[in-house]
């Protein structure tokens, strides 16, 4: 059996699975009917698949490829599963472990999405378990990279590496016990990480610093994420890693009022995606240049700005995620007394979140139906303003948050 398989969803089986063994410098073996919507490129692969972590792992057990949103890779678990544990690196696209075991539709994904790498332990995954599939986090994802391998644990790393993959089950769930229970398992892997552990330092920090942001506890969170960005440097194999990790600074920076600081580090957040040659992270951070241009209270300057970010993202190939993009237009509009506007761009925003699984889509689904009971009732539109209300408290009640912070 070969070690893994590519498939597209929505196409028929017959026409849509692949099978590819990769190995690193060698020739690339190819069998089956390539689906339409996709290319195996592995040259691009070898370029950009592997990230910083990853180098030096780099054997031939170790498999490249790309995946786009309707397809899933399915890898066998390899024997015995008490000594091994994946190791899977994403490059512009979100991946997804399934784990249905968890729970109806459970994933795991460390936060730290599309930079850095996940981990699996084997001995984890219920009794049997003789395949794991893989598939991006969003339906209409743009084709990105992947690199895996199964490895052979060592004692040394065996408790961090369940501490990772314990946290990459929690961290999908946003409520506050799962967000301790995730920033728990990351500390105890810095306490406790060994020089042969194949996740760095600067993506654990980076992840620490998202869920301290959950908690909204801003001084530690842009604490972490300026450790992350020392630790990184100024190399140019980090700009993909800088992207992220000064993104997510700049977002942190905004809420806490240091508007000029945000907008400069938004700035070098994007020098160095372009640098990466990032397009789904340069058009976020578009995204997020806009929303620090609207805390300046310029709505006239931020209506024009997102407009100009909806079109970043159809370039990157992005289409949920400019469900946030219409979500801060509409607040731009409402600003600007344009209800009839916003409610446009609201209503396009709900019919791209609608239908998507998982916590991060339920706080922007219920999000954008706050601001679309708000620009209803403005509008006069009362009943239709309440059943929108409704249906934003039922997500808030169903994932025990009620905080909603926009980015």
């Amino acid at each position: 059996m070969l070690p893994w398989q590519l498939e597209t969803i929505s196409a028929p089986l017959e026409s849509s699975r692949l099978h590819v063994v990769t190995r690193l410098r060698q020739a690339v073996q190819v069998s089956s009917i390539t689906p339409p919507r996709i290319r195996l490129n592995p040259i691009l692969a070898l370029l950009v698949g592997p990230l910083l972590s990853v180098a030096t792992f780099a054997t031939p057990d170790e498999h490249f490829g790309q995946i786009q949103g309707g397809q899933r890779l399915t890898l066998e678990v390899p024997e015995p599963a008490a000594q091994h544990a994946l190791l899977l690196d994403e490059n512009g696209v979100d991946l997804v472990i399934e784990r249905h075991d968890l729970g109806l539709g459970s994933v795991a994904n460390l936060p730290g999405r599309r930079w850095g790498s996940q981990i699996q332990v084997a001995w984890d995954l219920p009794p049997g378990t003789a395949s794991l599939v893989v598939r991006p986090l969003l339906p209409n994802a743009p084709a990105g990279t992947y690199s895996y391998r199964w490895l052979r644990v060592d004692p040394g790393d065996r408790q961090s590496l369940q501490s990772l993959s314990r946290a990459a089950e929690s961290a999908p769930r946003r409520d506050p016990e799962s967000t301790a229970a995730t920033l728990a398992y990351l500390q105890q892997v810095l306490a406790g990480a060994s020089a042969t552990l194949p996740v760095g330092a600067a993506q654990l920090w980076f992840r620490v610093g998202q869920l301290l942001g959950r908690m909204n506890d801003s001084s530690a969170e842009q604490a972490a994420y300026r450790t992350s960005i020392a630790l990184l440097g100024e190399r140019a194999s980090a700009d993909q890693g800088l992207g992220h990790v000064l993104a997510a600074l700049s977002m942190s920076l905004m809420r806490d009022g240091q508007l000029r600081e945000a907008a400069r580090v938004n700035a070098a957040a994007a020098a160095a995606a372009n640098r990466a040659g990032d397009l789904y992270q340069k058009a976020l951070i578009t995204n997020n240049g806009c929303v620090v241009v609207r805390a300046r209270a310029d709505m006239k300057a931020a209506a024009a700005c997102f407009t100009e970010a909806l079109k970043a993202y159809q370039a990157a190939g992005l289409v949920e995620h400019q469900s946030a993009v219409l979500t801060n237009l509409s607040a731009a509009y409402t600003s600007l007394g344009d209800g009839h506007a916003a409610l446009k761009a609201l209503q396009q925003a709900i019919d791209l979140l609608s239908g998507l699984a998982g916590d991060d889509h339920d706080i922007a689904h219920a999000a954008a139906l706050t601001h679309l009971a708000q620009t209803q009732a403005r509008l006069g539109q009362f009943g239709e303003a309440l059943q929108s209300g409704y249906a934003a408290l039922a997500l808030a009640r169903r994932l025990g948050n009620d905080v909603w912070e926009l980015q």
